[in-house]
C-alpha cells in the first residue's frame, strides 16, 4: 500500500467514514424519534386541532433529520471512490458534515427557539458550498462520467434548501404572500420539492453507482440514467415553478414522475442480476413508492382529479396515513440499499446477515402493516411505533459489529 493509500485510509474525513458516521447516527435518530412521534403525530385525528398544534412543525423537523442522514451517506460513498485528491476529498467532507449538522439542527431547535432558524441558512450553504467545490475541482479517474453527472444534480437541491433557508430566516423577501397558508396547495408542493430535491439527488446517485457496477452497456441503463436525472431535475423545478410562479405547471408533473419510476424500474432490473437480496427488496420498495406517487400526484395538488373520498382532504386522518406509507417505502427502502452496500464492504459480518437484515425486513414489514390497519379504530396509535423500533434495532445489529473495526 502506498503512502497516499495509507493517508486515504486513516483519514476519516477523505475516506468518508466520517460523512458516513453522521449519516447513520441522523438516520437512527430520526427513526428513533418516530417511536414516538408516529403515534404523536397521528393520535391526534380531528385536522382542525392538527392545524392548530405543533405537530406538522416537529414531524418536518424529523423529516430534514432523515433527508440530511441519507445526503450524509450519499458523500459517505462519494468520498471513499477514488475520484478526488486526499485534500479535496477533506475540504468537502467537511464542509457537507457541518451543513448537515447545521441544517438539520436549525429545524429541530426551531421548533422551540425561532432564532435558532439561522443554523437552516448556515448548513444550506455550507452543503451547497461542498458540492459546488467538488464540481469545481472536477472529478477525474474511473467514476468521473457518473460524478459529473450527479454532482450537479446534488447542487440543484442543495440550492432549493438554500432557497429554504432564506425563506425562514428572511420571509419577507423569499416567503410572499400568495403562497398561502401552511396547508394550502403551493407552500405543500414547496415543501415537496425540497424533500424531492435531496431524495431525488441521493436516488440519482445510487442509481449510478449500480449501473457502474454492474457494467452494462445497454438501451435500458442509458435510459434509466436519463430518467433519473430528469426526474431529480424536473420533479423539484416544476414543483418550485409551480409554486412562486405558476400554479398549472403542476399539472407538468407527470413528466418527471415518469422518467423517475424508468429509471427506478431500471434500476430494479439492475439489481436483479448485480446486487443481494436486500438491495433488490430496496429498489423494489422505492418502486412501489414511486408508483403510488404517481397516482396520488392526480388528486394531491387539487387536480387534476378529485382526491378518493375515502382519503378526505389534506389533512384527514385517511390521507395522512396514505402519505406516511408511501414516505416509509422510499425511507426503508434507501435504507436497505445503503445497508446491503455497507455489508458488501465487510463480508465477513455474519450477525448483521443472521440477525440484522431479518430483523430489517420483520422492521419494514410491520412497520407497513400497522399503517394499513390504523383506519381500524380499535387499533391504537402507538402501535405505530413497533416497527420503526424494529428497525433501529437491525440497523444497530448491522452497524455495530462493522464500527468496531472501522
Amino acid at each position: 500500500m502506498t503512502p497516499a493509500n495509507q493517508n486515504v485510509t486513516t483519514d476519516l474525513l477523505a475516506n468518508g467514514q466520517t460523512n458516513r458516521f453522521i449519516g447513520w447516527a441522523l438516520l437512527l435518530t430520526g427513526l428513533a424519534a418516530a417511536v414516538v412521534l408516529d403515534p404523536w403525530f397521528l393520535g391526534e385525528r380531528s385536522p382542525t386541532e392538527l392545524v392548530a398544534s405543533a405537530r406538522p412543525a416537529v414531524r418536518h423537523a424529523q423529516s430534514v433529520v432523515l433527508q440530511m442522514a441519507f445526503l450524509q451517506l450519499a458523500v459517505g460513498f462519494v468520498l471513499a471512490a477514488d475520484a478526488f485528491s486526499i485534500h479535496v476529498r477533506r475540504t468537502a467532507g467537511s464542509l457537507t458534515a457541518a451543513g448537515a449538522i447545521f441544517y438539520a439542527a436549525g429545524y429541530v431547535l426551531g421548533t422551540q427557539w425561532p432564532a435558532c432558524t439561522w443554523l437552516v441558512l448556515a448548513g444550506s450553504l455550507l452543503n451547497l458550498g461542498g458540492f459546488l467545490y467538488l464540481i469545481r475541482v472536477g472529478p477525474p479517474g474511473p467514476h468521473a462520467s457518473d460524478l459529473k453527472l450527479g454532482l450537479p444534480v446534488v447542487c440543484f437541491g442543495m440550492l432549493l434548501d438554500l432557497v429554504a433557508g432564506l425563506s425562514i430566516t428572511h420571509p419577507e423577501y423569499f416567503m410572499p404572500a400568495y403562497l398561502g397558508a401552511e396547508d394550502e396547495v403551493r407552500l405543500r408542493m414547496l415543501r415537496l420539492a425540497r424533500v424531492a430535491a435531496v431524495a431525488l439527488s441521493v436516488l440519482t446517485l445510487l442509481y449510478l453507482g449500480l449501473a457502474r457496477r454492474a457494467g452494462v452497456r445497454r438501451r435500458s441503463t442509458k435510459w434509466g440514467r436519463r430518467g433519473m436525472l430528469c426526474g431529480a431535475i424536473g420533479m423539484p423545478a416544476l414543483l418550485a415553478a409551480a409554486s412562486y410562479i405558476w400554479l398549472p405547471l403542476k399539472y407538468g408533473l407527470a413528466i418527471p414522475a415518469t422518467a423517475t419510476c424508468t429509471g427506478i424500474l431500471v434500476g430494479v432490473s439492475l439489481s436483479w442480476t448485480n446486487a443481494g437480496f436486500l438491495e433488490k427488496a430496496g429498489w423494489m420498495l422505492i418502486l412501489v413508492s414511486l408508483s403510488a406517487g404517481m397516482m396520488m400526484g392526480f388528486y394531491a395538488f387539487d387536480g387534476p382529479l378529485p382526491a378518493p373520498e375515502f382519503l378526505g382532504s389534506y389533512n384527514d386522518f385517511t390521507r395522512r396515513l396514505s402519505r406516511l406509507a408511501h414516505a416509509y417505502c422510499i425511507v426503508l427502502g434507501m435504507i436497505a440499499i445503503f445497508l446491503s452496500r455497507l455489508l458488501e464492504e465487510h463480508p465477513d459480518r455474519r450477525w448483521a446477515r443472521w440477525a440484522g437484515i431479518p430483523l430489517l425486513i420483520t422492521g419494514s414489514l410491520v412497520t407497513m402493516a400497522a399503517i394499513l390497519l390504523q383506519p381500524n379504530p380499535q387499533m391504537p396509535a402507538s402501535t405505530l411505533g413497533v416497527g420503526p423500533a424494529i428497525v433501529v434495532i437491525a440497523m444497530l445489529s448491522c452497524l455495530l459489529p462493522i464500527r468496531r473495526r472501522v
